[in-house]
């Protein structure tokens, strides 16, 4: 028997975003001692948990994910699914000094 779950209800649009959100934003490199935690524009974990609100004009990282949000949605426009590339990289003490975040760029906005 399984245990009874909420069913939250959610738009197809709303879901593809949040999933890519999930991509982007799941795992961004910190300073913590696991190395990573969640981005500012993860999605939030439960429904009572308030969404970041960007300011595109002030802070790089909503600058790109607005770029990102753009892309997603013009991929769901033109009904093109999204996917998802995996670059991996050896550890290294060279490797730490490279930028990490500037996967977007920021002036490709559709």
């Amino acid at each position: 028997m399984h245990p009874a779950v909420e069913e939250v209800k959610i738009e197809p649009y709303d879901f593809f975003i949040d999933v890519g959100s999930l991509v982007l934003e799941g795992r961004v490199p910190s300073r913590s001692s696991k190395g990573y935690a969640e981005g500012l524009h993860c999605p939030p974990t439960n429904l009572a948990q308030p969404r970041h609100q960007c300011d595109p004009t002030s802070v790089l990282e909503c600058q790109r994910f607005e770029v990102a949000l753009k892309h997603m949605g013009l991929l769901w426009r033109n009904n093109i699914p999204m996917s998802v590339e995996v670059l991996l990289s050896p550890d290294c003490a060279d490797c730490s000094t490279v930028d990490q975040t500037s996967g977007i760029d920021i002036s490709s906005a559709p």
